[in-house]
């Protein structure tokens, strides 16, 4: 059961690897459309966007990277984009340490949504183990292609098994 904050709407923290940027405005638009409507109506939005760390001097998308504010506003949401170290090659271990750096800079909610089931859904073992309610969010290409192609069907399904043991997960 969710409890609702004072003032009626929930305090809701999304965690997502898909948000739009000053650098990257068209990235994960449809995140921001659906959660500054739901910050119209009342409810308390963080957004948690963790970012590789991108040392110099690689360049190309790392660079872009490097360049996102660690802290911004975008349509009276405030994101914060905490980094972790992201080795490419290592899809799991790279998504245990997106969402341990997400856990670790959760704000106080009422519920996570982890949108853009993955690599975001590898944070839902973590909230069970505090109690607190998650709702995971699959579009289709983060459920059918990314995890997919990068050989983590069987990992997924492990986490979707796990949240089926606790009553606060929900898969959408």
């Amino acid at each position: 059961m969710v409890k609702k904050s004072v003032g009626g709407g929930l305090k809701i923290s999304v965690v997502t690897s898909l948000f739009p940027s000053k650098e990257r405005p068209n990235e994960g638009v449809f995140c921001l459309r659906r959660w500054a409507g739901m910050s119209k109506r009342g409810h308390q939005i963080s957004v948690l966007n963790p970012q590789p760390y991108a040392p110099w001097p690689l360049g190309g998308s790392y660079a872009v990277i490097r360049r996102r504010s660690r802290q911004e506003s975008i349509a009276g949401l405030n994101i914060h984009r905490p980094r972790y170290l992201h080795i490419p090659k290592f899809p799991i271990a790279n998504a245990e340490r997106f969402s341990q750096r997400a856990f670790e800079c959760l704000p106080e909610a009422d519920i996570v949504v982890c949108d853009y089931a993955w690599p975001s859904a590898a944070l839902a073992p973590l909230l069970s183990r505090i109690n607190m309610p998650c709702v995971i969010n699959g579009r289709g290409s983060d459920v059918l292609e990314v995890a997919g192609e990068a050989g983590l069907g069987a990992h997924c399904l492990s986490i979707f098994q796990l949240l089926q043991i606790g009553a606060q997960s929900v898969l959408i």
